[in-house]
């Protein structure tokens, strides 16, 4: 059983939307850590432990995709849940990353069923 508030880390280059899905995932109890862009995002992977990542796919400097392979590498990160959040309904190019991630979350991500794959994500299935 996790003894802490599971730590999540998301990555929005929009700061008005990152905002808001910190206050919306706080709201379901999570604690949440954010960057804007992917190199930040890996700064904060070397410096805290993080249970969940959720990042933008489309983003500048970094791709989502870009940071999800810097995250794969990383041996602490090799196996943390990652989402991709993003507006856009799955296309094929996004079938080419699906082996290494959890799923999709659909923007906006303030739904309960959202919170509840992150959980899953990071718990497992208890049953």
């Amino acid at each position: 059983m996790m003894n802490h508030k599971p730590r999540v880390l998301i990555l929005d280059d929009e700061e008005d939307l990152l905002e808001l899905m910190k206050e919306e995932l706080e709201d379901y109890g999570l604690e949440v850590v954010s960057a804007r862009t992917g190199l930040e995002g890996l700064d904060v992977l070397a410096e805290t432990s993080i249970d969940c990542i959720l990042s933008d796919m489309t983003m500048p400097g970094m791709s989502g995709e870009a940071f999800l392979q810097a995250v794969r590498k990383r041996e602490a990160s090799k196996h943390t849940p990652f989402f991709f959040v993003t507006a856009r309904v799955c296309t094929d190019d996004m079938q080419d990353c699906s082996a290494l991630i959890n799923g999709y979350i659909e923007k906006p991500i303030a739904s309960e069923a959202a919170v509840a794959k992150i959980h899953l994500a990071i718990n497992g299935d208890k049953k």
